[in-house]
């Protein structure tokens, strides 16, 4: 076990480090002007091989949580459960397993979650035939979190998957049965729920499905919703050719979901998926499509549009058009949004090794979305992790499942939070040379806050800093330059001397405030 050692960044009274060292002359592992956001790492404690843990993700508040559709807990094989944390300071703590009262084999407990006020929505797709619904809260301040309530279709036939697709905004709650035959064979539909504060359940509205309803569409499979309005992504639609995709968009009408209209993308072809997921925030759709085949690579792209009511237009196709983007990234295959802030999962993605898997924070401006900074990666990522497959935010806050990363086992699954995406440390020039300046920048943090940059030579490891409540990423870690305080818009800049004799060697920086920290910067000086 390693000690844990503390960084010499104190909140007073300590001497500040005006230059990065010569005591560079430490060599190790680490990558060129690579980046990585900061984050606490999420794992059942009691995970086995072929859990899927992290499948499925969602955070509100102080409360996380991940679903593991493949465990075989109480009721079997294939049972499935839920495993929620608690934010800790800057840490997140495993709090408890969720299981159902009447768990049974192949129920795929967990194959959905979503955390929506105080309340914890777990789909169990293999239950009952046609699947379910479960309702966990917690009945006191600091008690357990308990089932109160058990969902079922009411009119569910074996097979619909009722329960694979969960969202929830304010009263409502839209909940897929992506393999519904009543109309066709598997072309699936969504039922809405209605929470009701005077006998605390969630009680059936209305059903509905797509307008032009096709055999084997899985109408449900992908959906989100934001006051009035639903959307739905259909990627094994074919409007464009076999599951070119589509999307649709419903609104409330009293009790009713009314179909506004249908979303086809003007440059949609054979098996690009277009409807891979699907993110809705008030005027705002966001619809991924992770066989797309933007420029030159079949990597995935995600479309934006803006409107209301019918008239849903393109805002702009965003995708990854650097030269690291590459043939089946999946681009796409998860999406959030969050006011001006849109998250995309590559599952796949090589950026950071093979199908290592990323995530791309894209932010608005006006009508204009613009990539922030570098990709999340996951630090101890693997080939074939799928980190990226499902993601959410709940406002700076993202959480990120990688379901078949293999650390207790083949596919025992993961899942990343990332407590403040747009708190960033930036470096110019990347990577930084020798005997010349190098500027060091916070954008994103508190305004008119006190803020550190750390810096280390021996890599990175898991420290607890007392004075700031925080756990940072610097093994060794030491104060470079003095204490900065924000400006207004919670920026802030350091202009410090790389020495000489210095090229070849490792770096790795991260900026603190209270309770904050950025992203960790690994970097190589170059000559």
């Amino acid at each position: 076990m390693n000690t844990v050692r503390t960084i010499r960044i104190r909140p007073r009274g300590m001497r500040a480090v005006v230059t990065v060292t010569a005591a560079l002359g430490m060599a190790l592992a680490g990558s060129a002007a690579a980046q990585h956001y900061e984050y606490e790492k999420l794992l059942a404690p009691d995970g086995g091989a072929y859990d899927d843990f992290g499948y499925s993700v969602s955070t509100r508040d102080d409360f996380a949580i991940a679903g593991a559709y493949g465990d075989d807990g109480v009721g079997g094989i294939d049972s499935g459960s839920a495993y929620v944390f608690r934010r800790s300071g800057s840490d997140w703590v495993f709090e408890q397993k969720l299981e159902a009262s009447d768990a049974d084999s192949t129920d795929y407990f967990g194959y959905a979650v979503k955390l929506h006020n105080g309340m914890a929505l777990i789909g169990a797709p293999g239950d009952e035939t046609a699947g379910s619904v479960y309702v966990f809260r917690r009945t006191s301040l600091n008690g357990p979190w308990q089932q109160v309530q058990k969902i079922v279709p009411p009119d569910g036939a074996a097979g619909d998957d009722f329960g694979a697709a969960i969202d929830a905004d304010g009263r409502y709650m839209a909940v897929g049965a992506r393999r519904d035959s009543d109309v066709l064979n598997d072309a699936g539909s969504v039922y809405m729920y209605e929470y009701e504060d005077s006998i605390q359940r969630w009680v059936y509205l209305s059903e509905f499905r797509a307008g032009d309803s096709g055999a084997n569409k899985w109408f449900g499979e992908r959906l989100a919703i934001s006051g009035d309005y639903v959307a739905i992504g259909v990627p094994r639609d074919d409007p464009n050719g076999v599951g070119s995709g589509s999307a649709y968009v419903f609104k409330r009408s009293g009790g009713t979901w009314i179909q506004q209209t249908k979303i086809i993308p003007s440059d949609g072809a054979a098996e690009y998926r277009f409807g891979s997921d699907v993110a809705i925030d008030l005027d705002t759709i966001a619809v991924g499509a992770a066989e797309d085949w933007p420029a030159a690579k079949r990597s995935g792209s995600v479309y934006l549009y803006r409107g209301s009511n019918t008239s849903w237009p393109l805002e702009q196709k965003v995708y990854d058009s650097s030269v690291l983007a590459n043939h089946w990234d999946r681009f796409g295959s998860g999406v959030d949004l969050a006011g001006e802030t849109l998250l995309i999962g590559a599952r796949a993605s090589d950026l950071n090794g093979t199908d290592y898997g990323a995530c791309y924070v894209w932010t608005r401006s006006g009508s204009t979305w613009t990539q922030r900074s570098r990709p999340l990666f996951a630090f101890d990522a693997a080939t074939f992790d799928d980190f990226g497959g499902a993601v959410e935010l709940d406002g700076a806050r993202a959480i990120v499942g990688a379901y078949t990363k293999s650390d207790n086992g083949q596919n025992t699954g993961a899942a990343y939070v990332f407590n403040d995406i747009h708190f960033l440390l930036a470096i110019q020039p990347e990577p930084p040379r020798q005997g010349m300046n190098a500027t060091f920048t916070v954008t994103g943090g508190r305004p008119r806050m006190r803020t550190w940059l750390g810096y280390s030579i021996a890599g990175l490891r898991k420290t607890f800093i007392a004075p700031l409540n925080i756990t940072i990423e610097l093994r060794n870690g030491v104060q470079a330059g003095g204490i900065k305080m924000t400006d207004a818009n919670g920026t802030a800049t350091w202009v410090l001397p790389i020495p000489g004799g210095t090229a070849g060697r490792h770096l790795w920086l991260q900026a603190v405030q209270q309770e904050l920290k950025t992203n960790v910067i690994a970097t190589q000086i170059d000559p």
